[in-house]
């Protein structure tokens, strides 16, 4: 869905892609809101091919704080499914006969 005023589709766009790459390999600190901010990381990557459609404004800062708070999430929860994990392991032994 395009959001109004906005030429680029979010859900499937080459900017969030990129996005959740940077995000992935570090480029883009995931506590980007608190040390550099969205201005910063705009200038930061203005210059990438994926980046050509993106425009720096408040839309492009929703976003960025929404991929930030889902990629956050997803390694939250991989963190609580490995400790749950290990958790039901402790507990449940594996038996030792048949």
């Amino acid at each position: 869905m395009i959001a109004k005023g906005d030429d680029i589709e979010w859900k499937h766009s080459p900017v969030r892609e990129f996005l959740l790459a940077a995000f992935d390999d570090g480029t883009i600190p995931l506590e980007h809101s608190t040390t550099i901010g969205p201005k910063e990381v705009c200038d930061m990557t203005k210059n990438e091919p994926a980046m050509k459609d993106a425009k720096c404004n408040e839309l492009f800062t929703t976003r960025l704080l929404a991929l930030s708070k889902e990629v956050v999430g997803t390694v939250d929860r991989a963190n609580d499914d490995e400790e749950a994990f290990l958790n039901f392991i402790a507990n449940h032994p594996r038996p030792t006969h048949n």
